[in-house]
């Protein structure tokens, strides 16, 4: 995903230019630490500007929930509602 330049304030000697990343909708500093360029050039609002006018589409991140207690998985294990009992007389369960 590509970032773009944001500045924290619109006003002079302020702060550097940061990035913003659209996917994870955060701002990041640039590693080079050699662009020091003033963040009052690009402005807070440039990239929600620029998105809406570009119409680039981000697909939603999907988490699936698996139930777990103290970080162990319950879904599909004896006692849970969702475990469904081996019919096969050898089973790894």
């Amino acid at each position: 995903m590509g970032l773009l330049p944001i500045g924290m304030s619109d006003q002079l000697r302020k702060g550097r230019v940061k990035v913003y990343c659209p996917k994870c909708e955060e701002v990041y500093i640039p590693f080079p630490v050699k662009y020091n360029l003033d963040g009052a050039f690009f402005g807070p609002s440039l990239p929600e500007i620029f998105l809406k006018h570009q119409k680039i589409v981000i697909a939603p991140q999907v988490a699936f929930y698996e139930p777990a207690i103290g970080g162990f998985k319950i879904a599909g294990k004896r006692g849970s509602k969702y475990f469904e009992p081996c019919r096969l007389p050898v089973c790894d369960r």
